[in-house]
């Protein structure tokens, strides 16, 4: 996966005009690596097609994004219920480099129970796609960073009051770790623990496939599955299409707190086979 990421950052570069030779060079070189990726088995990623992709090079933030999102849960459980966050606009971030990867970086002090992102003025339909975003979490710390630093939605194109939602979540003050999903179809909140790290790579996913329920999952950098919940609906629950959210939220922090995350991609493919989960360590039915 980190291949075809790099191939699809790759793809955003300018063209370099005049030189065709290299051109052919790239061409060859392609054709190459997807030898190569066949040979090693995942040549399946090439049946999908790519919905939407954002590599977050900047300068300018892509325009699909807007900031306009509906007041939803958020992983604050207090007492064992999630609670409503409402939204208070756009992030504020910038754009930077992480290691060799290009980042939104998204820095924002807010709460209690607020949250700020962004959804895509695109709507797609797909009944077998895989929404994911590459992120690094940074420090997350009682004074640096707590509670939903990320989150990713599936919003109903028609209704913004139903959505999927998952995000890691740093609750009491970044103290209690957990991953939390949640969706109004459903009127399900759960969440469960799970000891994310500093500093490290990870991918968020909601994925649906024809016939079965849509899964949330938090992947390590590879893509393999380290915790994962099902919800008890398929993608045909949203007959009218979806939009994609990427946001933050702080919970019942009582005063404003702050939330800190770098985002690589979000990737939005459909086609493909579906992932398998049967050998997660902390996966959920």
């Amino acid at each position: 996966m980190n291949l075809m990421s790099n191939m699809l950052k790759s793809a955003r570069r300018p063209e370099h005009r005049g030189f065709p030779g290299r051109r052919r060079t790239q061409i060859v070189k392609l054709g190459m690596l997807a030898g190569a990726l066949m040979f090693l088995g995942v040549g399946a990623i090439f049946g999908q097609s790519v919905l939407f992709f954002d590599d977050f090079a900047g300068p300018k933030l892509d325009p699909t994004w807007q900031a306009s999102l509906p007041d939803a849960h958020c992983g604050s459980i207090p007492y064992g219920s999630s609670l409503i966050a409402n939204c208070a606009g756009a992030p504020e971030f910038d754009f930077r480099s992480l290691g060799a990867n290009s980042v939104v970086h998204i820095a924002n002090s807010m709460g209690p129970l607020q949250r700020r992102g962004w959804s895509s003025s695109a709507v797609f339909v797909a009944r077998d796609f895989r929404l994911e975003a590459r992120f690094n979490t940074l420090n997350q710390s009682p004074t640096s960073s707590i509670d939903a630093f990320i989150e990713l939605w599936l919003l109903d194109a028609n209704d913004d009051t139903r959505y999927d939602i998952v995000s890691p979540y740093g609750g009491g003050f970044g103290t209690d770790l957990y991953f939390f999903t949640g969706s109004s179809l459903d009127k399900d909140y759960p969440h469960s623990s799970y000891s994310y790290q500093n500093n490290t790579w990870y991918r968020l996913v909601l994925e649906g496939a024809r016939d079965q329920n849509i899964r949330a999952s938090l992947c390590d950098d590879n893509g393999k599955e380290l915790i994962g919940r099902s919800f008890r609906h398929s993608a045909g629950a949203f007959c009218s299409g979806f939009k994609i959210v990427l946001s933050q939220a702080i919970g019942a922090s009582g005063v404003p707190y702050p939330v800190d995350v770098a985002v690589d991609y979000v990737k939005l493919t459909t086609g493909g086979s579906p992932s398998k989960h049967l050998n997660s360590p902390k996966s959920e039915p």
